[in-house]
């Protein structure tokens, strides 16, 4: 009966995040610019995986730029894939075009690029394709996944009015930080109970 105990106290949280159905990706932070400091998460990637769709929402931090225009916003976003899509896989809302193979500043090239006007904050746009996951994303040669240009601002000391942005390392979310510590919190309680009893006994 213990032994059954641990074994879920471990496997519930271990199922709800791995579980397929309306899984999420870690967000992924642009944190890179090939024109302003780096280090700071300029726009935040998140996925949402659910019946052969990605779900795509790319929020720019406006907080981080100043002199934004009536125009400032995302009107250029990259990724690399290992899956072969078409224009037709693609449903951005608000539309946009669809090219491939694109060289991004020093980021290096990317499958694909979504060109979209005017700009908009956050993009949003799905990906339909049979059996997709977060593994299909992969990094190009520069070990980079993902890549946003963003324009119609004025950064302070730099008077930049617009750059490329790309991914740093993924940082989990706090749902699954959460789940992960509920998990080591029911092994530890365990442990302690069987700590307790065998010095009570001796």
């Amino acid at each position: 009966m213990k032994n059954k105990q641990l074994f879920l106290t471990i496997l519930i949280p271990l199922l709800l995040i791995l579980s397929p159905g309306g899984a999420i990706a870690s967000p992924i932070y642009l944190s890179q610019s090939n024109e302003l400091p780096d280090g700071l998460a300029y726009a935040t990637v998140n996925i949402v995986f659910e019946n052969n769709k990605a779900q795509f929402e790319v929020d720019v931090n406006k907080e981080l730029f100043s002199g934004t225009g009536d125009n400032f916003g995302i009107d250029k976003f990259y990724f690399n894939t290992n899956l072969d899509l078409t224009e037709d896989d693609f449903d951005i809302d608000g539309g946009g075009k669809v090219s491939g193979l694109k060289n991004v500043a020093y980021f290096g090239r990317f499958n694909y690029e979504l060109k979209i006007q005017p700009r908009v904050d956050p993009l949003l746009f799905t990906i339909e394709f049979q059996e997709i996951s977060i593994e299909n994303f992969i990094a190009n040669d520069q070990d980079y996944t993902f890549a946003a240009h963003i324009a119609d601002f004025t950064f302070p000391d730099s008077g930049e009015e617009s750059a490329f942005f790309a991914d740093g390392a993924p940082v989990p979310e706090p749902a699954t930080m959460l789940l992960l510590g509920a998990g080591l919190i029911g092994i530890a309680g365990v442990g302690r109970k069987k700590f307790f009893k065998k010095n009570m006994k001796g």
